[in-house]
């Protein structure tokens, strides 16, 4: 697994990760649960700046905070890039990655495994328009 991380910047005992957007709406992310349910209300951006979280969560001693920067929105006020998890009316900022890294660990393990599993058979998407842009669709034959 890998990817970029767009910017890494510390303040006190905070290492923050950003990852720039300049498109789409922010997702409302009720548990870490349902980053790995399947669908298209999949908060896929949040996965990726928790998948960051945990890669640097063990490299350093400071408190992990993952942060989506929407560009188009960055301007009001009242806007946070920290990354929100729980119910509405209850969401937390993720100020510390460490109190969600196990729960994300154990379910990234479980996805990867049902990934690669010999016991699982690949199927193709039935959504073929998600075939359009995909690196790997001559694999498929599509």
């Amino acid at each position: 697994l890998g990817g970029t991380i767009d910017r890494m910047d510390s303040q006190g005992d905070t290492f923050r990760i950003v990852d720039y957007k300049t498109g789409g709406t922010p997702k409302r992310v009720e548990s870490i649960e349902q980053l790995f349910q399947p669908g298209e209300q999949r908060a896929g951006y949040v996965l990726q700046v928790f998948l960051y979280a945990a890669m640097m969560c063990k490299r350093q001693p400071l408190k992990v905070s993952p942060a989506l920067l929407y560009i188009h929105k960055a301007a009001a006020e009242d806007y946070s890039p920290i990354v929100e998890i729980g119910p509405s009316r209850k969401k937390e900022p993720v100020l510390n990655f460490a109190l969600y890294e196990d729960e994300f660990r154990e379910r990234l393990t479980l996805l990867l495994q049902e990934l690669f599993g010999a016991e699982v058979p690949f199927t193709q998407t039935e959504d073929t328009a998600k075939c359009e842009y995909c690196d790997f669709r001559r694999l498929c034959n599509r």
